[in-house]
Parts: C-alpha cells; structure tokens; sequence
C-alpha cells in the first residue's frame, strides 16, 4: 500500500508543480479522441473476453458465449478490490450458479490470469521498436522469453507431461481439472489476448495529443500498456493497480508525449477502461438479478 500512496503523492505534486503544462495537455485531448479511445477500449474489453471464454474451453468446460458473457464482465470488477484472488473466486461463483463446475472455473481463472501476464510481457518485448527507445538494455527482450515460456508451460504439450508425471499422486484428480487440454483453444485464447494488448495500443496513442501515427509508435504504444498492466496486476494490494499502472505509464511513453501529456494520457485512459468494464457489466443487469435471487433461495 505504501508504493501505491508513493505513486499518487508523486503525481499530485507533478499536478502542483506543473499546472499550466497539465492544463493544455487536457485542452489539447479532444472530445473525438476520447470518443474512439472508448470505442477501441471496448473492443479490448471483448477480445479479453473471448480470450478467457476460449481459455474456459481449453480446460473442457462447456461453456456458451452467452455465459461466458454473464459472469466474466462481472467478475473482472473483483479486481477493484485489493487482494487479486477476487475475480478468479468471482468466477468460480458466478459458474457454479450457471451449472459449470466452480474448482475448475476457478482454475480456469488462474489459468487466465497466467496466459494474460505472459502475453503482456511478450508485447513489452516491443518497447525495443519504439520510435525512440530509451536506454533499456536488453531487458525487454528477457521480459518477452520470459512471457513465451510462461505460455509455452501452459500448452497441453507440457501439460500433459505434468498430468502423466503426477498421475500417481494425490493431485492427479485435480490437474485432469485444472490444466489446459486443448491446444486450439490455448491458441486462439493467446490471439485474443494478443489482439486486445494491440488494440489498447491504439487507444493510448489516440490520446496522446499531435502524436504521429506509425506501426512503430503503436507498437511501442501497445508495449507501454502491456507492461503497465504487467505492474498493476503484480502489485496485488492496489485495486486493478491502481496508480503503479499510471506511474509506470507514465515512464514508458516519455519518447513518444511530454510528462504532463503522458500523466493526462495515464489517467484518461485509466477512466476510460473502467467504464468500458462498467458498461459491459451493466449490459448484464437481468444476470445480475438472477445470480442475486439464486443465491439467496
């Protein structure tokens, strides 16, 4: 907690110090540029969507797009309450009252949780064909072998190594469960969480005010955010990570927009993804209902 109060005292004395840069870097941000930075923040919020609904799959759970949709929009707003677990838990709560087997939806959810962190780190690797990338070394490019391993080990190729090598022991049960069968959907899950870091790429460089569009500033732009979401999913005990994902921002966009650009860019974008999960959450209202009235009867 005290990293997430250093990380917001920061920035309110950035603000402090320097008013008259943080004020045109708001006028400058159009009313068309948040306008297609929400629309684009939507469409990550689906591809993350069916990225989860085909990890769901992966691990031989049946489960419909229209279920799918009534418990992952919902759950994901668990991630506002420090702690990290409470989407994975909201999950499993949310598929046993829509008949899916709770322990394996909860594994389905760490599951996920894994494939998107090792996707983001795979796109920081692009932080190394920025327009114009600071002195970062080499690590980039370790963040993104690390990111491959990571979805490498949750193949059924290895997977089913794990299974046969504990088949024995007393958790052969649970990884028959917990671990992912279908290399298909695993491919297609890393796809849609690929498309959606891409995407918010996008939506990031929308905000930043005068920014010249190229393949290789989106890139950079999508590796930005991809690590940025790496930082605030780590730091467990920040809601959704919660000014360490702006700070850390804030950093990587320094080649590409001004601080006080960067910090209105960090924070617009932040509000705009909320609201985009808000707005498909709400769009699930009547399932809200149901879950409600189930768990009380």
């Amino acid at each position: 907690m005290a990293l997430v109060v250093c990380c917001l005292a920061l920035a309110a004395w950035f603000v402090a110090e320097n008013p008259e840069q943080i004020k045109q870097a708001s006028a400058e941000m159009t009313s068309l540029q948040l306008s297609i930075a929400f629309v684009l923040s939507l469409f990550a919020m689906v591809a993350m969507l069916l990225s989860w609904t085909h990890v769901v799959r992966s691990l031989d759970i049946p489960i419909s797009l229209r279920v799918a949709r009534g418990i992952f929009p919902l759950a994901q707003l668990g991630k506002y309450i420090p702690g990290g677990i409470w989407p994975v838990m909201a999950q499993a709560t949310l598929g046993r009252q829509a008949g899916l087997p709770a322990a394996s939806m909860g594994a389905a959810g760490v599951v996920n949780l894994a494939l998107s962190i090792g996707v983001a780190l795979v796109v920081s690797g692009l932080l190394v064909v920025g327009p114009r990338p600071p002195s970062f070394g080499v690590w980039p490019l370790l963040a993104a072998a690390t990111g491959v391993l990571l979805i490498v080990s949750l193949s059924p190729p290895f997977t089913s190594q794990v299974r046969a090598a504990l088949r024995h022991t007393r958790w052969a049960s649970f990884f028959q469960r917990a671990v992912p069968r279908s290399g298909r959907e695993i491919r297609l899950a890393v796809a849609w969480c690929l498309a959606a870091h891409l995407v918010c790429g996008v939506h990031i460089l929308v905000l930043i005010p005068h920014t010249e569009f190229s393949l290789s500033s989106m890139l950079y732009a999508s590796a930005a955010y991809a690590l940025s979401a790496v930082a605030g999913v780590l730091v467990v005990f920040a809601p959704a990570g919660a000014g360490v994902r702006e700070a850390t921002m804030i950093v990587l966009l320094q080649p590409v927009a001004t601080p006080a650009e960067a910090l209105v860019v960090a924070i617009a974008s932040r509000l705009l993804l909320t609201v985009s999960e808000l707005a498909l959450a709400a769009a699930q209202a009547r399932h809200i209902r149901d879950v409600l009235l189930k768990s009380t009867s």
